[in-house]
């Protein structure tokens, strides 16, 4: 006698089992499990143990889901679920240390701070998820991590030193008289002003820089 009956999608032909996989290309359109001695369930389109479900929960190869809230493509370890298919808001990488922050994750390069100025030697870095106390800022602007008072926060002053860390440290001669304006040039914007200029008395102008204009 033919008996014949379907089952979740799948032809059962006396102890038979022939299951359908679809036509995704991806898989054998047509695959068939004796059910007289059913398999484990393995991560492959078949419904390898005969139970009427394929792929389900408990198969042998599923593979580890992470739980990513912030969507940096690093989920947390301690949030995991295990199936073939990837869930909804879950990816395949953990070691997410803050996911509440997609800046923060294993990818994430963190800077020594020699200074403690708040900006970080871009000579001596880490790439690691935790924030250390070797390798503290997330900045890499400091151009000199042995002195606090230099680095991208700070005023530019005539000395010489380029303080907040822009390339140029601050001399300039605006006007071509061959004197800083920051240094000993009370005007940079005009030439016949700086301090070896003839003074005109009277003028109301301190041509020689000496804090008279007269």
């Amino acid at each position: 006698m033919d008996v014949r009956h379907v089952v979740s999608g799948a032809l059962v032909m006396g102890s038979l089992l022939l299951c359908s996989c679809g036509e995704d290309g991806d898989k054998e359109d047509t695959a068939s499990v004796d059910c007289d001695s059913p398999r484990d369930e393995v991560c492959d389109g078949i419904d390898n143990d005969c139970d009427g479900q394929i792929d389900e929960a408990g198969a042998l190869d599923e593979g580890a889901w992470y739980a990513d809230v912030d969507g940096d493509g690093y989920g947390v370890d301690s949030s995991v679920t295990y199936a073939c298919d990837q869930p909804s808001g879950f990816v395949a990488e953990g070691g997410d240390c803050d996911d509440d922050d997609p800046a923060i994750n294993p990818e994430t390069w963190w800077y020594a701070d020699a200074d403690a100025d708040g900006y970080g030697d871009p000579d001596d870095g880490v790439q690691q998820c935790l924030q250390t106390s070797d390798y503290p800022v997330d900045d890499d602007t400091d151009c000199d991590d042995s002195r606090d008072d230099i680095n991208p926060g700070e005023e530019e002053r005539c000395d010489e030193v380029d303080h907040d860390c822009d390339g140029d440290d601050g001399r300039r001669d605006n006007d071509g008289d061959g004197y800083w304006g920051c240094w000993d040039d009370c005007d940079d914007d005009d030439p016949t002003v700086h301090p070896d200029a003839e003074d005109t008395p009277g003028d109301g102008i301190d041509s020689d820089c000496d804090g008279d204009d007269d």
